[in-house]
């Protein structure tokens, strides 16, 4: 919410609910109920369907995109290649979108409301966001040519960011890290079958060992902390422990990309 629309919500409250202070004020869609409560229904059906078309238009494009993703995960034959098969008549990826349907709906099955879901969708958006600062300054490191002139103060930028990012994600909490943490861990034994059916050089697997490090890390971290955890580690220690871990992780993650590049140098740009 923004400043401006804050000032308008705060001053559209009606003085009448303000008797108990700010506390009796309790609105589960503040502006839908607010228009509600001034009279103006046809505002807040508005604001209800809105609601519902919004999402669903944001819905449709993740939908498409993510089966991209997938089809292409088959066709680099990270999943089984028969994922990346694309429908004849329709020119539509099927069998991607069978796929991240029932990622979709494994997701529903553990959560009890649509703020949990999105906490923890947002966690894996927020983990695949973080691990482009490692690919980053592994390049940087392994191919100073190719970063020249790129971004300026990535040196201290990019652990800042995965710091913060490892943090946000723990504060999240531990009812969604549960969740959403384990699914990156299924995900690994599935890369280790498909490198080693590939006959891959079991190189590139050590390489990854720093990432299921920090995971168990974090999810431990999660559990004894105080966001939801047991509150062993009580705040602020437990925020103090989880930056050290994601700085750790990032120097570590770091070292073994730049040694991966080197013997696996990048194609020329």
């Amino acid at each position: 919410m923004s400043f401006r629309t804050a000032q308008a919500f705060i001053a559209a409250v009606p003085a009448g609910k303000l008797g108990s202070g700010w506390h009796g004020v309790n609105f589960n869609s503040p502006f839908a109920e607010l228009a509600t409560s001034l009279n103006l229904t046809w505002l807040t059906w508005i604001l209800y369907a809105d609601a519902i078309v919004s999402p669903a238009g944001s819905a449709l494009v993740f939908t498409a995109e993510t089966s991209r993703e997938a089809y292409a995960l088959g066709k680099s034959r990270l999943l089984p290649e028969s994922v990346a098969k694309v429908h004849r008549d329709s020119g539509v990826p099927r069998r991607a979108l069978l796929v991240n349907f029932a990622i979709g709906l494994a997701f529903l099955l553990p959560f009890g409301n649509w703020q949990s879901i999105v906490a923890a969708a947002g966690v894996l958006g927020l983990f695949a966001y973080s691990i482009s600062t490692i690919a980053e300054a592994s390049i940087r490191r392994a191919d100073p040519g190719r970063m020249a002139n790129w971004v300026r103060g990535t040196r201290l930028l990019a652990p800042a960011a995965f710091v913060i990012a490892t943090l946000i994600s723990y504060w999240a909490g531990w009812h969604e890290l549960r969740v959403a943490l384990p699914v990156l861990f299924l995900s690994a034994p599935l890369y280790a079958y498909q490198q080693i059916r590939r006959e891959r050089d079991l190189a590139d697997l050590t390489t990854g060992l720093w990432l299921l490090g920090y995971l168990v890390a974090l999810l431990l971290l999660s559990s004894l902390g105080s966001f939801g955890g047991s509150g062993a580690i009580p705040a602020p220690w437990d925020s103090i422990a989880v930056a050290l871990v994601g700085l750790t992780a990032y120097f570590r993650a770091i070292r073994d990309s730049v040694r991966h590049l080197t013997a696996h140098p990048l194609p020329a740009a």
